[in-house]
């Protein structure tokens, strides 16, 4: 699947020739980008990344596993980022994301100890 065209169809019409995404989303309205229209435009599209995807689909699962517990958006994910929710259980069932949020730890730091988590699974 791909990222949901309403998300770049302001870069579409813009002249924007270069777009990359992280990770899909099988939730929120992923479609195929890569129509008849799109296809005539000079436009690239690079992704998903698998890290990055990852990496986006664990902090996503533990918010969706703060507000709701498990849920039907958390098995979505889990159909294209097994590992990424794997390691979002992780990170909420070890409140590692509200610990670093509560002292206040940049956003590099964040990402670098999800990272690293992700590695040593």
């Amino acid at each position: 699947m791909e990222p949901c065209p309403l998300c770049f169809g302001a870069a579409i019409m813009s002249n924007i020739r270069s777009i990359k995404y992280a990770a899909r989303d099988g939730w929120a309205g992923g479609i195929n980008l890569k129509n008849d229209y799109i296809n005539r435009k000079p436009i690239k599209i690079e992704g998903p990344f698998a890290i990055l995807e990852d990496i986006q689909i664990a902090i996503q699962s533990v918010y969706e596993l703060t507000i709701d517990g498990v849920n039907i958006i958390i098995e979505s994910f889990s159909k294209t980022s097994p590992r990424g929710v794997k390691l979002g259980n992780y990170l909420y069932e070890n409140a590692i994301l509200t610990k670093l949020l509560n002292n206040n730890v940049e956003s590099e730091e964040i990402f670098n100890t999800i990272n690293q988590l992700y590695m040593e699974m």
